[in-house]
């Protein structure tokens, strides 16, 4: 929900921006209605994507031309919707996040959600192969002997598939070598969007948008191995690319 409806309602943003006319309020309205379906879905994955690539566009077409007293001052009104936000419809979410967060802390992996247990055998794996990392497919055999040195993992499952990292999978995967393609990689993704005028273009921004959506939802989920958040990545990115295309073509 956050990667789709993020970046939709970013999108629709700056097609309400560029409009002069009583259609804008209608796209408006219609990005509010999609961000509301995030909160409604209760992603926490989904809080972060929206949230990027929202102030990615409110950047993109307002922030970088105003003075720094207007940032500042933008900058206070965000902090005022996000702590509402916080404290309202994502309260529950973020609270079992802290709870998680303590727990980890006092090395109480039993009463924390089960990711945190994966990113730790992911990253101890890593550190057990710390040059090519453990190998393609690998994760699983590494992740079932960590747990069976440290019982108090909890996985949520016997065989865990990946760690529910994008950065970290590539990591004991491959190795910093791995990690640093991947990074590579979604820079020059992000790079060929952010780099366009986003004030006269309608689709190029869909670029960089799905670039952010892709990178922020890796921190929670292997996003580009998900077949869904790929997929519309994906289109997004090609949607983008065919326009800057036409644009050339048109002169």
């Amino acid at each position: 929900f956050g990667l789709i409806y993020g970046i939709w309602s970013a999108w629709l943003i700056q097609w309400g921006w560029q409009r002069k006319d009583n259609w804008h309020y209608l796209a408006w309205v219609t990005a509010g209605v999609s961000i509301s379906m995030i909160f409604i879905a209760q992603g926490r994955s989904g809080y972060l994507v929206a949230f990027a690539v929202l102030i990615l566009m409110v950047w993109k077409l307002w922030l970088n031309r105003l003075g720094w007293h207007l940032l500042l001052s933008a900058a206070a009104v965000m902090f005022v919707i996000v702590t509402i936000i916080a404290l309202g419809p994502a309260r529950e979410r973020l609270q079992w996040t802290a709870d998680s967060i303590n727990a980890v802390y006092h090395g109480d992996f039993q009463h924390a959600e089960a990711r945190w247990s994966l990113w730790y055998a992911a990253w101890k794996g890593w550190q057990d192969n710390p040059i090519l990392g453990v190998g393609t497919g690998g994760f699983p055999t590494t992740a079932k002997k960590i747990a069976e040195s440290k019982p108090d993992l909890f996985f949520g499952g016997p065989y865990p598939a990946h760690p529910h990292q994008m950065y970290l999978l590539d990591l004991v995967r491959w190795g910093p070598a791995g990690l640093l393609l991947l990074v590579m990689f979604l820079w020059q993704w992000f790079g060929l969007g952010i780099r366009r005028d986003w004030s006269r273009e309608n689709y190029s921004s869909l670029i960089a948008l799905s670039a952010v959506g892709i990178a922020v939802h890796g921190i929670s989920a292997p996003s580009l191995e998900e077949y869904y958040s790929s997929v519309y990545a994906t289109l997004f990115l090609a949607t983008g690319l065919a326009a800057i295309s036409g644009d050339k073509e048109n002169g």
